[in-house]
């Protein structure tokens, strides 16, 4: 998740005050890349843009597959949401949501982790790639 306080990236932005119980970053532009999911609380209003993405989903696993397997599909990338201008005062739960787990299953999808900041922006996970399936038919003759 990204947190930027300057307008539309500005070099040298002041970075707001806050405390956070995650782990992040502040690069040099005053972006803050939130890392982990924890408790971000500003000290003093600001406005700030907030980023979000979603964990990724898995690739598809088609070795326990009862017929011939062709290649499992790749997992699809998380999904993004961007809010802009947002003004904040105290505390806001983030959730940074992690990628999908491999299951012996292709079906039902498995989903990433979701990534949210409080109630404001919520950014979904991408969904398994699923396994084709089937026999190849090479003809007679």
């Amino acid at each position: 998740m990204i947190v930027n306080a300057g307008y539309r990236g500005k070099v040298g932005a002041a970075v707001p005050k806050f405390t956070y119980t995650g782990q992040y970053n502040v690069r040099k532009d005053g972006v803050v890349e939130l890392l982990t999911s924890g408790t971000i609380v500003f000290l003093n209003p600001a406005v700030i843009d907030v980023f979000c993405v979603g964990g990724g989903g898995h690739g598809a696993d088609p070795t326990n597959m009862s017929e011939v397997g062709y290649g499992g599909g790749g997992g699809g990338g998380g999904y993004t949401k961007t809010i802009k201008k947002l003004s904040v005062n105290g505390s806001y739960q983030v959730t940074i949501g992690q990628g999908a787990t491999k299951t012996s299953t292709s079906w039902p999808p498995v989903y990433g982790g979701a990534t949210s900041f409080g109630d404001a922006i919520t950014a979904n996970g991408g969904a398994s790639g699923i396994a084709g399936s089937g026999t190849i038919d090479f003809g007679s003759g």
